[in-house]
């Protein structure tokens, strides 16, 4: 499938058209011939290439360096649930400081005030989620969680102990708490632009040493 996007679309804008242009493909199936049998969809792959801005903060879907595959599974729908697929909303950019501005207020909460000591937590926690998925470091984060069991994954598992260690470390001394706060921001912002926002504010130890 072939979905045409906006120029300089943001990348979780673009995710969003795409799965609403594949249900408009999936609906529109016409029948096979009788003597082919009956072929059912049950994955959908969505793969896009974006790039970040200058700041670091903000992805665009498009012609960029990085890609991002997406699987989902096709679930069966009940006959009362089908619904005609609503057309796509106008895309509205919002602007990256906004982005910027939540993830940094978010963050703040989790490792303190940009400092000397807030720092070398801002940078394990870069470290920790560094080259996981954005599912990945959802699973991560959900392990702050009473309750949650482990994930089989070791590179998941260990980033939940170094959050846990790293929520216990900060002013919330919870990590329950953390847990919500930094799944809030993974559900509206890409991994990415955390790990820039924390990199851009706290810098590291060296930086504050002057």
């Amino acid at each position: 499938m072939c979905v045409k996007l906006a120029a300089m679309q943001l990348l979780h804008q673009a995710i969003a058209v795409a799965l609403q242009e594949a249900a408009r493909g999936i609906a529109a199936a016409r029948p096979l011939p009788p003597e082919l049998g009956q072929v059912t969809a049950d994955r959908l792959r969505i793969t896009l290439n974006f790039a970040l801005d200058k700041t670091g903060t903000q992805a665009s879907a498009g012609v960029g360096p990085h890609s991002l595959s997406l699987d989902f599974k096709l679930g069966p729908v009940s006959e009362g649930e089908i619904s005609p697929v609503p057309a796509a909303p106008p895309v509205v950019a919002a602007p990256a400081v906004d982005a910027t501005s939540d993830i940094f207020g978010t963050l703040q909460q989790v490792f303190g005030a940009p400092g000397f000591d807030s720092s070398a937590r801002a940078m394990v926690f870069r470290e920790a989620l560094e080259g996981l998925t954005q599912e990945q470091a959802r699973v991560a984060v959900a392990r702050l969680r009473p309750g949650v069991p482990s994930p089989a994954d070791p590179a998941t598992q260990r980033a939940g102990n170094i959050l846990r260690g790293i929520c216990h470390s900060g002013p919330l001394k919870n990590a329950a708490r953390g847990g919500q706060l930094l799944a809030a921001l993974l559900a509206h912002h890409p991994l990415l632009a955390l790990l820039a926002v924390a990199e851009t504010e706290w810098k590291t130890h060296d930086d504050w040493l002057g």
